[in-house]
């Protein structure tokens, strides 16, 4: 007789190997994105540069001679260099991410699984058939002796 739980184990054996594959895999996206993104902006020729990190601004470097130039004009080349050193590591961030599964490869996968644990259940299915006849013979014998 076949051991009717063997194909259950070899399900949930699957399931946990592909379980420890997306963790290692999040493990190394978490351990890459240890460093989180930076994005820098220039204005004014280089004499105005920022610098953004983590979601804000964490440098900002003004040479001497970006001071002779009207305010209004600073002002602009500073909120347009901010706004570039932002979207630069908003952009950095984006590219850091993890590039989720397809939904191709993810019904693939849901499919496998599905199928294993159908064919799983089947042949535990068949062992407890098996088991039961087998409980019924020896029963017979049984009434059978005096």
């Amino acid at each position: 007789m076949t051991d009717p739980w063997r194909g259950s184990k070899d399900v949930v054996h699957s399931m946990q190997d592909q379980l420890d594959r997306l963790r290692a895999a999040a493990n190394q996206s978490a351990a890459d994105a240890a460093e989180p993104p930076v994005g820098k902006g220039e204005a004014l020729d280089g004499k105005v540069k920022v610098e953004a990190t983590g979601g804000r601004i964490s440098a900002l470097t003004v040479a001497p001679a970006a001071l002779r130039v009207p305010a209004d004009e600073l002002s602009a080349a500073i909120m347009a260099a901010t706004n570039t050193a932002l979207e630069a590591m908003r952009q950095a961030m984006i590219e850091s991410l993890p590039t989720p599964p397809s939904v191709d490869q993810l019904t693939r996968t849901l499919n496998e699984i599905s199928s294993d644990s159908v064919r799983a259940l089947d042949q535990a299915t068949e062992g407890v058939r098996e088991s039961m006849a087998a409980i019924q013979r020896i029963s017979e014998l049984h009434r059978q002796q005096p």
